[in-house]
């Protein structure tokens, strides 16, 4: 008798664990998607500030100001600069739009798109003074935290592509800037 109670002990210490380490990934997973969102703006900050620069020096320069043998070589790396400033900004404005959504015939009472249809909070609070199983309520949590996983996941991938696009548009744009200034 003693010992089918300390399974059932550690039974409950391990669920109680796990359901700790959901809550924990999904705390996680929601300051990934903040930091991306936030590291989304500064970026699209710096390369329209960057981008506002450059097409300003060239349009003040105006292309028939350049030697001839130089002007293929502007016009190819303006094209180039212009191409991955498009796509940066593309990757950086999609970050910004979480694009995973819940399976349609599953309610998780977690889940923002369900929590948003309360009127008021104590509405929402409400649906947890009935009585359910405590396994729905873990299952629901270790969806949000797996669903907000996938979105902080995808989020972070867009941004480091983004970025290294961006690095490139910098050398690009600085590229262009030397040959019209220096030959």
């Amino acid at each position: 008798m003693q010992e089918n109670e300390k399974e059932k002990a550690n039974e409950v210490s391990d669920g109680e664990a796990k359901l700790s380490d959901a809550l924990f990934s999904l705390e996680q997973a929601n300051r990934w998607i903040e930091s991306a969102d936030t590291k989304t703006g500064a970026g699209l900050t710096l390369i329209s500030i960057t981008f506002s620069i450059y097409a300003g020096f060239l349009l003040t320069r105006g292309l028939n100001n350049f030697p001839d043998n130089i002007k293929p070589w502007i016009i190819g790396f303006s094209i180039t600069s212009f191409v991955l400033f498009s796509l940066a900004m593309f990757l950086f404005i999609w970050v910004l739009k979480p694009r995973l959504t819940k399976p349609a015939d599953r309610k998780n009472p977690f889940y923002y798109g369900e929590v948003n249809r309360y009127e008021r909070v104590e509405l929402f609070v409400e649906q947890f003074k009935t009585p359910l199983e405590e396994n729905a309520h873990r299952k629901c949590l270790l969806e949000s935290a797996y669903f907000t996983s996938q979105i902080a996941w995808k989020k972070m991938r867009l941004f480091r592509i983004g970025l290294i696009i961006s690095g490139l548009f910098f050398v690009a744009s600085i590229i262009t800037i030397v040959l019209a200034l220096f030959f």
